[in-house]
């Protein structure tokens, strides 16, 4: 369970990224954490300190915050959910995940599910490929904790390199060249050029993966999906007479029943699972300015009028 706390120092980021987006300030608001019914684990928010103030990037920042571990027993399996809101822009929550598996696992942007967080984290270890990615190698040495306990988790995260963005190499981040994903995060910034502010929620949900029980009522469902599925295809050959072999109707249906487990997975099984399990939800909120922020004593800033 998170301590339900709000921590209200506030920190200036600066952003530039050259070819989408204009020059962006953000400041950082409040950090509020709620707990979930499985009282896992809790975060001290007043151990919460972001160092450098103001934070620009590209550039490097560092988070520092005590979390202590609850139960004797420590789960080693969780599921987490990223989801970003834009104030005044309701199509912004909205925004899929990019570059997630068929499932609906991994990725990055909005609404991703990171299906098997500790797992995950140890492969990252050995796929030389993946670990070579800027913000990949940052996660190289993290992993889950073991033992009931307080850690203090201190990370520097460095944003310096959009490469990885930019896959074709023309200077705009690959997502936002897809027109439909483009839109709202273009209308977003219009707005802040006209306004000078806007106001970004960014939430993080943990929880734990599924039981025992609940794989059992996974595999209840999949079992459910492939024999409808297989009657629903077998009717449909023969009413329109299909013209395939039986090899090339085994390898379709096999193929159509896959894609819609993962529909399924994806639509339903994780957001129900995320739900049903969550054990804590950390929400940040982040005033974005235009140009730089003024400082008012030091600790607070305001977007420039």
């Amino acid at each position: 369970m998170l301590t339900r706390e709000v921590r209200k120092r506030k920190h200036a980021l600066t952003s530039t990224i050259s070819g989408d987006l204009m020059k962006l300030t953000i400041f950082h608001v409040y950090l509020a954490a709620r707990g979930g019914p499985n009282k896992v684990l809790s975060i001290d928010s007043s151990s919460i300190q972001i160092t450098p103030t103001p934070i620009k990037l590209p550039g490097c920042f560092t988070m520092s915050t005590n979390i202590e571990i609850l139960p004797a027993t420590v789960p080693r399996n969780f599921v987490s959910k990223i989801e970003y809101s834009w104030v005044n822009e309701p199509q912004f929550s909205n925004l899929p995940c990019q570059n997630q598996t068929s499932d609906g696992c991994g990725g990055y942007g909005n609404n991703c599910y990171y299906c098997d967080i500790c797992n995950s984290l140890s492969e990252l270890k050995n796929n030389d490929k993946l670990n070579q990615q800027q913000m990949v190698k940052q996660l190289t040495d993290i992993s889950c904790p073991t033992k009931q306990g307080i850690y203090q988790l201190k990370r520097e995260f460095c944003f310096n390199d959009f490469k990885d963005f930019d896959k074709d190499h023309d200077c705009h981040l690959d997502f936002l060249q897809n027109n439909q994903v483009a839109q709202p995060y273009k209308e977003a910034l219009n707005n802040i050029q006209l306004s000078g502010y806007g106001t970004v929620l960014a939430k993080f949900i943990l929880a734990n993966n599924a039981s025992d029980e609940q794989i059992a009522q996974k595999k209840i469902k999949e079992k459910d999906i492939e024999k409808s599925l297989d009657v629903e295809l077998e009717k449909k050959r023969q009413e329109n007479n299909w013209a395939v072999n039986a090899a090339e109707y085994i390898t379709f249906k096999n193929w159509y029943i896959k894609f819609r487990k993962d529909q399924w997975h994806k639509s339903e099984y994780l957001p129900w699972l995320t739900y049903t399990n969550e054990i804590g939800c950390l929400t940040v909120s982040f005033t974005v300015c235009d140009k730089e922020p003024t400082s008012v004593d030091g600790q607070t800033w305001q977007c420039p009028q």
